[in-house]
């Protein structure tokens, strides 16, 4: 029995070697680049971009809200007392805001959005063999550090700044707390450990490859279009979340009702 297995496993295998071979040979170079750039992508850590637009399009998500409950009070005169301290708006807020968490959920905080934004921004900006000594060299010991520092300093940073220079991130919007104990978490996380390495470019090896031209480029295809890439995905995040929201706007209906009722009883 132990023989006809070993049998088995090596006939099976000899079949898997030679689909294999084949596979590898009706790859074309498209495919190699595809592959490597891909693998590059891979590389790069999404916690912080997923954190920081959670909260862009959980505030967008809010305001948008609010203002069709401002609107929908003043369309339909439901009187001074229809604002964010009635009981009505507060409820209809948090069906709201489901809605809001459930879209995030889906199209930011799997960071798969993260990895294709990369990869569609690299694969006509480098070549197979560039991706390729790019992801070996982020696979090495001293390359791991370096790519934390772009993932922190390059691309974490100046998100952050853009978003509140703009004040697209903006402090006290009730509701998005949440979004921003998460971005504090991951924030922490990562900085003390990328701080404690800010040395790190007196290393040899860190030196050759920032001074090569593969290098210089790829540092700035991520310092300008790869900050674009990333927040044009944000936007139209933003642009997703706003329409469902509108499109839920019937919803308030039924709380206005029930606040207009509360209104005629007192």
């Amino acid at each position: 029995m132990l023989n006809k297995f070993s049998l088995l496993v090596a006939v099976v295998m000899g079949l898997a070697a030679t689909s294999n071979g084949f596979y590898a040979q009706d790859l074309t170079a498209e495919d190699y680049h595809s592959d490597a750039v891909r693998r590059l992508a891979t590389k790069h850590d999404p916690a912080m971009p997923v954190a920081i637009g959670a909260l862009v399009v959980k505030q967008a998500g809010l305001i948008k809200v609010r203002n069709l409950l401002y609107e929908y009070g003043q369309q339909f005169k439901l009187g001074d007392n229809w604002n964010p301290k009635a009981e009505e708006w507060q409820e209809a807020e948090e069906v709201f805001i489901e809605i809001i968490d459930s879209r995030i959920s889906t199209i930011l905080k799997n960071p798969v959005w993260f990895e294709d934004a990369l990869f569609n921004l690299l694969i006509g900006r480098i070549t197979a063999e560039e991706a390729d000594e790019i992801a070996r060299h982020f696979e090495s010991p001293v390359g791991i550090v370096q790519r934390e520092i772009i993932d922190m300093s390059m691309i974490a940073e100046t998100l952050q700044l853009a978003y509140t220079i703009s004040r697209t991130i903006k402090p006290g919007i009730s509701g998005s707390e949440q979004e921003y104990k998460d971005l504090q978490k991951v924030w922490w996380e990562r900085r003390p450990a990328f701080a404690a390495r800010e040395n790190i470019y007196q290393d040899p090896a860190v030196r050759r490859f920032a001074g090569q031209e593969t290098g210089r480029k790829y540092g700035r295809i991520i310092a300008m279009q790869g900050i674009g890439a990333i927040m044009t995905y944000i936007r139209l995040a933003v642009k997703e979340v706003e329409s469902q929201v509108a499109v839920n706007v019937p919803i308030i209906k039924t709380f206005a009702e029930t606040f207009q009722h509360r209104q005629e009883a007192l």
